[in-house]
């Protein structure tokens, strides 16, 4: 691609990679020391559960100007300043003595964070436009799992043997690194700046239609299931009887599905596999695992086969916002992808800690989640009937 002749395509992939990284490890520092951090300040579900939506909530509100900035600004100068913020809320997140404190830290995390990985993902699909690009996604996206799988164990076992203001330290080294690789081998791309620009101009907001709103709105749903899932498993599966260890191993679980799925989805959608369909089989996958979960006896099987469903969401996800949205307005696109994606994990997270609060059974939260993964079939079916009327 010419906007990137001075970085092969797989040396752009990278460095996306490893800012995605730097932005989802302490994303999720908090699952594995919230119950120590419930005992400390006598917090319930939903307050605990908000300590996420703080994180995501930044990346609600500024996916968009963040998205459309990197239209116009390009990656280097305006990555650097959000892993610069996501560091400096780890130091406020590792230092905080009130829970105030913890709220900022968060609000800093996620306001880099998300910026980061838009930044990140418009990196990705410029760089292989028309080629490999499902195969490059569905590598991409597994830097969540990656990066949330790290945290939940590095984090969970570092708490455990030095407390958890120490542990929610250990993501800033990953983030240092991503600002040496940006800094010292990550071009300006100062032609994708002005590409992005020119054609980000002319379609407002306004002007977007069903043909890109529907991909987009699909990451609201999606957040509303993974944000709570990954929050609350830990606490619900040592309630169930399980060691702190292999609670937070049952969370990582969760994340798991996306290594082993996500390259397969993009690949199956490099050979014109049908986007919609991937990703309506991933959802309806995920709600007969959640389903299932209060009834077994085991719960590893039912959080694999949510796992695996998840999995299968996020490649083809993404690949369809690419075919939707001009090259141009990929930076809009993606961080409207974001926004919904961010406001799902505050809406969901807060609303699973407040039926929980409000019920006292996880089985509730396990079904409110339920609901919500099968709004995302209701989604590709309104989409195919859309398509099959366009047709005829």
């Amino acid at each position: 691609m010419q906007a990137h002749s001075a970085l092969p395509r797989w040396r752009a992939w990278a460095v996306a990679y490893l800012c995605a990284l730097a932005a989802f490890f302490p994303g999720q520092s908090i699952p594995p020391v919230l119950g120590l951090m419930m005992d400390e300040w006598s917090l319930n579900y939903a307050q605990g559960g908000s300590l996420m939506s703080y994180y995501s909530l930044p990346g609600a509100l500024m996916a968009i100007p963040g998205g459309m900035l990197a239209d116009r600004v390009g990656f280097k100068r305006l990555a650097v300043v959000c892993l610069a913020t996501v560091l400096v809320g780890i130091a406020v997140l590792g230092s905080s003595t009130t829970f105030g404190g913890l709220v900022i830290a968060r609000v800093l995390e996620g306001a880099g964070g998300f910026t980061a990985i838009v930044l990140s993902q418009r990196l990705v699909a410029r760089s292989f436009a028309g080629k490999e690009i499902g195969r490059a996604m569905g590598l991409f996206t597994t830097a969540n799992a990656v990066g949330s799988i790290t945290a939940l164990n590095v984090v969970g076992v570092t708490s455990a043997a030095l407390g958890w203001r120490a542990a929610v330290w250990m993501p800033a080294a990953v983030v240092i690194a991503a600002i040496a690789v940006v800094v010292g081998g990550a071009p300006s791309l100062e032609q994708d700046r002005t590409a992005g620009a020119a054609a980000g101009a002319a379609p407002p907001l306004r002007r977007l239609g069903l043909r890109q709103w529907l991909p987009t709105q699909a990451w609201l749903w999606f957040g509303m299931v993974l944000g709570p899932l990954i929050t609350f498993t830990p606490s619900f599966a040592q309630q169930a009887g399980y060691s702190p260890a292999l609670a937070n191993a049952l969370a990582s679980v969760v994340l798991l599905g996306s290594l082993a799925m996500a390259p397969v989805m993009g690949w199956l959608a490099d050979r014109n596999v049908k986007r919609e369909w991937l990703i309506g089989a991933g959802a309806l996958t995920v709600c007969l695992g959640l389903l299932a979960v209060p009834s077994s006896g085991n719960l590893i099987v039912p959080f694999v086969l949510a796992a695996l469903g998840l999995g299968c969401i996020p490649a083809p996800l993404a690949v369809w916002t690419s075919a939707v949205f001009d090259k141009g307005l990929l930076g809009l696109a993606y961080g409207l992808n974001w926004m919904f994606s961010s406001a799902g994990y505050v809406v969901g997270s807060y609303l699973v800690g407040w039926v929980l609060d409000a019920t006292g059974a996880y089985e509730s939260g396990f079904l409110t989640m339920a609901v919500c993964g099968f709004v995302i079939v209701i989604t590709v079916l309104v989409v195919n009937g859309l398509t099959v009327r366009r047709a005829g």
